[in-house]
């Protein structure tokens, strides 16, 4: 049987991945993502909580906030871009 050698998407190291483990059913199979039960287990857990509806709000709120602050920096710019030489020395 050919063996097919893949990267364990955990600790990054190679292993010998089985080719039945590819069935193409919704059954979680750590061998087609991780060298060890163990390793597949912590996949599985980082898989889980990305997709929990919390962690995904905390992303939708984490990323407004990045665009307020996004938005907030520009119109500092903009500011200071309209501003002479004279009044910026008179801000320091």
């Amino acid at each position: 049987m050919n063996s097919v050698i893949k990267k364990c998407r955990v600790c990054g190291k190679e292993y010998e991945a089985c080719r039945s483990a590819n069935r193409g059913d919704t059954v979680f199979r750590w061998k087609e993502v991780a060298c060890s039960p163990e390793c597949g287990a912590i996949y599985l857990q980082r898989i889980n909580e990305s997709l929990s509806p919390s962690t995904l709000t905390k992303r939708v709120r984490m990323k407004k906030e990045s665009e307020q602050t996004l938005t907030i920096v520009s119109e500092v710019q903009q500011t200071r871009a309209n501003d002479t030489p004279e009044e910026l020395e008179a801000e320091s």
